[in-house]
């Protein structure tokens, strides 16, 4: 005989038990991040009795009493299980966003401008010779200080010599014929017109006297004011022409260096010329010293192109020291209006524009301000900020228009 036995399947085992330790965990974990942002360690919990691994795992999760939650959760201030009783002070008092402020300071918006340019020599020319002609004496070296009119180099200029003798004869025999008809006109013996002739004679031989002379002044090359002289590029016995470079000459006892200024600066360059404010200048020729300038001229019009205007610093070069053509790094301080300035961490954006958080009556207040400029670290803003007022420098992340603060390192109410 058969027996057949039907086997009982093994009945479901209920999970609302680990549905509600998994809801437990979830909420003691979400307490415990809070906690973690505003007090950053776990020495509370260490204090009360329990430790994060026991929170975390199953099976002594029933070692943890429920007052011992309640505890933990009442003193985060992330939950109040208040059992519909109102919040205790204390508890409002943890839930209040700790942050860390600056008081808003008023600066004048002082700006420094730096420009790149060249420098160039008060006075500078190449010298070139006036006509074509063989080279006989070179009078001057490098580096040579020279006066206006002195001579650098004399050309062979013996016809033209030569020339000036003749000339100068001519002249003398041209001034005694004259002065022979104008005895004999009044005499009689003479006509007139035969004087006006020797005249007219007289005066053609002074033009070829003075063109002589002058073609003998033209084989001598002077300089045209002081300066100092550069390398010879010609000795004694060259062919030279009027294309043929002599020598540079530099008055540098004033340089001028001309640097590009945006339009937007174009205001602020008048009042320092008319200021005749000091600028200074540096030069890698000479590293760590600063040279003292000033304003001498700017361009009378705005490059359309470029949209900046050429201006012009002014060094006095009384030791002797710069050259033209050194690069030079000029910079000048532009005074500007005072405004709230706040530290650059401070600052926050969104769709509407900048803004900051500013703590009045112990609650946060977004104020939405203009940044006008930024320096060292700081920034300057226009809008409704006053001296003194706290701003958000940290913490600023978990703020909402009113929410109530805390300020770290400061007696709170």
């Amino acid at each position: 005989m058969i027996k057949i036995s039907l086997i009982k399947p093994p009945a479901p085992k209920r999970k609302s038990g680990v549905i509600k330790k998994l809801i437990l965990i979830s909420l003691l974990g979400l307490a415990l991040w809070l906690f973690f942002v505003e007090h950053q360690d776990s020495r509370f919990m260490e204090k009360e009795g329990f430790s994060i691994q026991q929170l975390l795992s199953f099976p002594n999760l029933e070692n943890i009493s429920k007052q011992k939650i309640r505890a933990f959760l009442e003193k985060t201030g992330s939950f109040m299980v208040t059992n519909g009783k109102k919040p205790s002070k204390r508890a409002s008092v943890n839930s209040a966003v700790k942050v860390l402020v600056q008081p808003v300071v008023i600066t004048p918006n002082n700006r420094v401008f730096e420009a790149l340019g060249t420098g160039r020599a008060r006075l500078s020319v190449q010298i070139y010779p006036a006509v074509s002609e063989e080279v006989l004496e070179v009078f001057f070296k490098a580096q040579d200080k020279v006066s206006k009119g002195d001579v650098l180099l004399r050309l062979d200029n013996r016809e033209e010599v030569l020339a000036v003798r003749k000339a100068e004869i001519e002249l003398k025999n041209k001034r005694s014929l004259l002065g022979r008809y104008e005895k004999a006109v009044k005499e009689g013996v003479v006509p007139e017109s035969e004087v006006d002739s020797a005249r007219a004679d007289f005066e053609g031989a002074q033009v070829t006297l003075d063109q002589a002379r002058l073609a003998v002044e033209e084989r001598l090359v002077k300089a045209p004011f002081d300066g100092v002289v550069g390398i010879p590029n010609v000795d004694p016995g060259n062919r030279v022409n009027t294309n043929t470079p002599i020598t540079s000459l530099d008055d540098r006892k004033i340089l001028h260096v001309d640097f590009e200024v945006p339009e937007a600066l174009a205001g602020s360059l008048m009042d320092v010329q008319a200021q005749k404010q000091k600028i200074t200048a540096t030069t890698p020729a000479y590293p760590g010293r600063t040279f003292s300038a000033y304003i001498s001229a700017q361009q009378s019009r705005v490059d359309p192109d470029r949209r900046t205007l050429l201006a012009r610093a002014s060094i006095q070069n009384d030791e002797d020291l710069l050259r033209p053509g050194m690069s030079f790094s000029t910079r000048w301080r532009i005074s500007g209006n005072d405004y709230p300035t706040v530290p650059e961490i401070s600052l926050q954006w969104e769709r509407a524009g900048s803004f900051i958080w500013v703590i009045r009556k112990h609650k946060a207040e977004k104020i939405y301000a203009r940044v006008v400029s930024r320096q060292s670290g700081r920034v300057f803003l226009e809008g409704k900020i006053t001296k003194g007022e706290k701003v958000v420098i940290e913490g600023v992340q978990r703020l909402r228009p009113g929410t109530e603060v805390l300020i770290l390192g400061e007696k709170n109410p």
